[in-house]
């Protein structure tokens, strides 16, 4: 357990963990016309601190609840995929997938979504006035308490990953002369994002001002699980057509339309910023409209005179979106000191939220630009003999140096920086270069 002395330099006992995974997979041909896979994959994790309850004891202020079982935490994930193909001839061959995977969050990540091993850390934003009057300073510090301590609704410790449901179906065509097309529709919903509640807060149910803590040593102790307060979703369609580098030419395009939202299922009443004490509610702040939506991309390839190869690429990308934030007073404007039981004053970290200047997310927002971005490349090849070969090159990339800004300093109405354009894409580039090959 490390953090011990504040400085992470301690190591007081030993931490460990135990993995394992199985999986079986297989494909089967039941006609000449179509072709079936299907496998499903079997981890389970279990991380151990020994010696959790001698140390604990002597490090948490009596009646802190945390979990002190050497087992920290224990999972089982089952991932079971499935694919189908059918070959229908002069229309082309029709693919369908579909499964369920889990992406393993680190430990000790500290970012608000990893299990935090630490021990006694209590704050990453710390409530002030501690060293200073304004809202949300971060400073430095150990992570927060985050030890899951069987507070989850079904008292299990499921707190480590986030699953994934995937979809796809696709179409492809060949065509003549070493080429093709296609069409994927893909669909993707991750659940099981971690989070927690912050056991040590006391708020007004009307207002959400904070009132004291139960355990007023520290700033923060989460019960880290899965509530599942917000879910993601990510919808795409792509087109395709590809020619194969054969003969003089060769030719890959895509274009993709891409919806991904985030959605809200309910409000957190102890550790989020919880808008529903200013009248907005979980779909209020559905985001459908911050990432690109649309997306193309096309490489042509080129066979000149002299070993000689042209290539021109150009990339389109659609703007990014912010939405609009303001909020019910200035920023950094002094928050509301309130007095803990033990004596510490300590800031409101609920004071002066931000909210969408809509009153809803998507319904104000700002638009960066889109980009156009155009690269060439001129290779030439030389034979040296014995197999030896040297290439020279010559690269331009944005060629017509486009200035798109994809993003703002700020999208808070109240800042002096709000609408200023930042994240300016890449200026023009001239590269030259030499490779050898034997």
């Amino acid at each position: 357990m490390r953090s011990l002395d504040g400085t992470g330099a301690t190591i007081a006992n030993k931490a460990y963990e135990h993995h394992y995974a199985m999986y079986f997979q297989d494909r089967w041909k039941p006609s000449s016309k179509v072709a079936v896979k299907a496998g499903v994959r079997v981890e389970t994790n279990k991380i151990y601190t020994a010696d959790r309850q001698k140390v604990l004891g002597s490090l948490l202020a009596p009646g802190v609840p945390t979990n002190i079982d050497d087992l920290e935490f224990h999972q089982w994930v089952t991932m079971p995929n499935f694919g189908i193909a059918y070959n229908a001839d002069k229309w082309g061959v029709f693919r369908g997938t579909m499964g369920r995977g889990y992406e393993w969050l680190d430990l000790g990540g500290g970012d608000g979504t990893s299990h935090a091993p630490y021990v006694l850390a209590t704050d990453i934003f710390r409530a002030n006035p501690r060293t200073s009057p304004t809202l949300n300073q971060t400073l430095p510090g150990g992570f927060p308490l985050g030890l899951n301590f069987g507070g989850t609704p079904d008292d299990s410790i499921h707190n480590g990953r986030t699953y994934v449901n995937e979809f796809s179906g696709s179409w492809e065509h060949s065509l003549p002369r070493a080429s093709s097309m296609g069409a994927t529709f893909l669909w993707r919903r991750n659940w099981d994002y971690q989070s927690g509640d912050d056991v040590n807060v006391t708020r007004d149910l009307k207002t959400g001002a904070l009132l004291g803590r139960p355990f007023p040593q520290y700033d923060a102790i989460r019960n880290t699980y899965n509530p599942n307060y917000t879910w993601q979703q990510n919808k795409s369609l792509q087109l395709m057509f590809t020619r194969n580098f054969v003969g003089g030419w060769g030719v890959n395009a895509n274009y993709s339309y891409i919806f991904q939202a985030t959605y809200r299922t309910r409000w957190n009443p102890t550790s989020t910023t919880d808008l529903q004490f200013y009248g907005i509610s979980p779909e209020d702040v559905t985001s459908a409209r911050v990432n690109p939506r649309n997306h193309a991309r096309l490489s042509t390839f080129f066979k000149l005179p002299l070993d000689t190869t042209f290539s021109v690429f150009y990339l389109y990308t659609g703007p990014n979106r912010s939405n609009v934030m303001t909020g019910p007073f200035p920023l950094n404007t002094a928050a509301p000191a309130v007095a803990l039981s033990n004596g510490r004053v300590v800031s409101d970290p609920f004071f002066n939220i931000p909210y969408p200047r809509g009153r809803r997310n998507d319904a104000d927002m700002l638009t960066a630009k889109d980009s156009h971005i155009v690269n060439l490349r001129v290779q030439k090849d030389l034979s040296l003999g014995f197999g030896r070969k040297l290439a020279l090159s010559a690269d331009a990339f944005n060629l017509f140096n486009v200035g798109a800004y994809t993003g703002f300093l700020s999208a808070d109405a109240r800042s002096s920086n709000f609408g200023l354009p930042t994240n300016y894409v890449p200026a023009r580039v001239g590269q030259v270069g030499l490779r050898l090959t034997f």
